[in-house]
């Protein structure tokens, strides 16, 4: 139904298969956001608690995989920020609470967090 509304919609599409794919991941990534909200994940063991266990096709994705490997090997402080915010949910003022620390630190540490995991993917996305 997305596609056909889309395409009622689009002037020209130079690449069909490529607009297909790119509406069918965006209708599964919105499926996937409203199943896992308010779910936590595990950044150790990536589990993910829910009764429709979704990551059976993401872990084998390969950027899935990328990702995993560059958050863990980012510091333990770090890893952790990244997975409060990101995973949990959670504000910087709430991860500065429960961490104990400034909210500037907590915002630095974010930061460099996301420019690591940024400058991994580009240099092991070479090899």
């Amino acid at each position: 139904m997305d596609v056909y509304v889309s395409l009622l919609k689009a002037d020209t599409v130079n690449n069909i298969d490529g607009y297909i794919y790119r509406i069918a991941h965006n209708v599964y990534a919105r499926f996937v956001n409203e199943e896992t909200k308010d779910r936590h994940i595990s950044i150790n063991d990536i589990e993910v608690p829910c009764e429709n266990n979704f990551t059976v096709g993401i872990e084998k994705d390969e950027t899935f995989i990328r990702l995993r490997r560059e958050i863990a090997h980012l510091s333990n402080i770090r890893r952790e920020i990244v997975v409060m915010h990101y995973f949990q949910k959670l504000g910087l003022n709430e991860v500065a609470q429960k961490l104990d620390m400034p909210h500037g630190t907590v915002k630095w540490h974010l930061h460099d967090a996301k420019k690591q995991i940024k400058d991994g993917f580009n240099m092991r996305g070479r090899e």
